[in-house]
């Protein structure tokens, strides 16, 4: 963990400390092709992935999902694929951008279902709430 402006974060070195018998083989082949991508510039494509794991690309992302939610491993995408940040400013730019696509596509939803971006969050939540059950709070403030 690094300690930065009073806010914790993640080390990308920590999470190299991962005891693999915690993952199912396709877990650990998935995360062994992502680990040593530090930085966006070094990001790998689902495709290169997939050549090298042998795993169908939608399953690679559900895993990745997975490895993200259940796992506590940092791994961001961006246009160019899938890598671990290098540092606690590209951890924030890639947070940033990932909210702003979350945020656009519960305005998008919410239009078409003619009801407010809050309650579109709700359902998601409840949706939710058993896969992510101690990482989605339902606390909505102003």
């Amino acid at each position: 963990m690094i300690i930065q402006d009073g806010q914790t974060h993640r080390s990308a070195p920590t999470q190299c400390q991962i005891i693999f018998d915690k993952l199912t083989y396709e877990e650990e082949s998935i995360w062994l092709a992502i680990k040593d991508r530090r930085g966006e510039e070094s990001a790998i494509i689902g495709d290169k992935i997939a050549e090298m794991t042998g795993v169908d690309y939608d399953r690679i992302r559900a895993v990745i999902r997975h490895l993200n939610i259940r796992h506590d491993l940092l791994i961001m995408s961006c246009g160019r694929g899938y890598f671990v940040p290098a540092n606690p400013e590209e951890f924030r730019q890639a947070t940033r951008r990932e909210r702003h696509r979350a945020i656009s596509i519960l305005y998008k939803i919410s239009r078409q279902q003619k009801t407010s971006v809050t309650e579109v969050f709700g359902q998601g939540v409840m949706e939710f709430q058993d896969e992510c059950e101690d990482t989605l709070t339902p606390t909505l403030s102003p």
